[in-house]
């Protein structure tokens, strides 16, 4: 079965084009947390950046008995000095802290700006061999920056944007390589933070009446299939991550119990449901991939 992780980008701040709750309060973060644990969940990702996202967390995890055992992995704050090794230190130390735990699974830099500096991996060993961190990487963009990346000897983890529009990932053997360098791949805005599931009117409000005739080939292809898009995205990356990880965000418990009641479900995609999805799917543009293009 693939490894899954809770997203918590939504925890601290508005996050996703489809968003339609806003934030979680706490007591739905300790429902979601509670209910992945009870899955046998054990990743959350979370950032720096994300709000006050760590802090909520940890306020969670003091109201959740059986919260041993998790992997927490955050993120550097973009705007910390990549360079400067004690702002780092502190700002590690600051989010266990508000975590409540003594060791982070991983810790990411941001961006590939972030790891130009040899005081960045510097940095990483030194938070290594204090038991602070148990692994360095780097949340990246393209695949272009992870076949650049995949082979240094500083990065064990790797975030990328994986979605069942972008046949990118497959195409240039991220997956293979990967895992020639042993390197975690851990897959996030698997749903396009939700574009995937607007309707033409949405896109209008959104100002993206740009991204319609895209959605309309994506549409049509998921017609042709017996499955929903939900079910499709779940069902494909799962089958294709038994041994990465596929980050998952909810707004509200109810979300995550449909998506995990379909995870689990005896019609989950077959191989060759995914082989004949990738070899139909067409190339769509870098615009609308990417987020930051919107």
């Amino acid at each position: 079965m693939a490894k899954y992780c809770i997203g918590t980008a939504q925890f601290g701040m508005p996050y996703g084009i489809a968003n339609r709750n806003g934030q979680p309060n706490l007591d739905e973060i300790i429902s979601i947390l509670n209910f992945a644990l009870s899955k046998k969940i054990r990743y959350f990702d979370t950032a720096q950046s994300y709000g006050n996202c760590e802090a909520l967390i940890g306020r969670a995890l003091r109201n959740i008995p059986n919260s041993h055992n998790i992997k927490i992995i955050s993120k550097l704050s973009p705007s910390l000095e990549n360079n400067n090794s004690k702002r780092i230190l502190k700002s590690v130390e600051d989010s266990l802290k508000k975590l409540g735990i003594k060791t982070l699974y991983g810790f990411l830099a941001h961006s590939k700006n972030d790891i130009d500096s040899e005081t960045f991996f510097e940095t990483m060993k030194k938070l290594k061999s204090e038991g602070l961190i148990q692994k360095s990487g780097i949340s990246i963009y393209s695949p272009r920056e992870a076949l650049n990346l995949i082979t240094h000897p500083g990065i064990d983890m790797i975030q990328m944007p994986l979605n069942i529009l972008d046949r990118r990932w497959i195409d240039e053997g991220i997956f293979e390589k990967a895992k020639e360098n042993n390197t975690q791949l851990f897959f996030r805005s698997i749903f396009l933070q939700g574009l995937i599931f607007l309707n033409e009117e949405e896109l209008v409000q959104k100002s993206m009446s740009w991204a319609k005739p895209h959605l309309h080939k994506f549409n049509k292809l998921v017609n042709e299939t017996n499955y929903t898009k939900l079910e499709l995205t779940l069902g494909i990356l799962s089958e294709m991550s038994k041994e990465n990880v596929i980050i998952m965000g909810f707004d509200t418990l109810e979300q995550f119990k449909e998506n995990w009641n379909i995870i689990n479900s005896s019609s989950l995609i077959d191989n060759k449901t995914v082989r004949d999805w990738w070899e139909k799917l067409p190339f769509f543009p870098n615009r609308l991939l990417n987020p930051s293009k919107w």
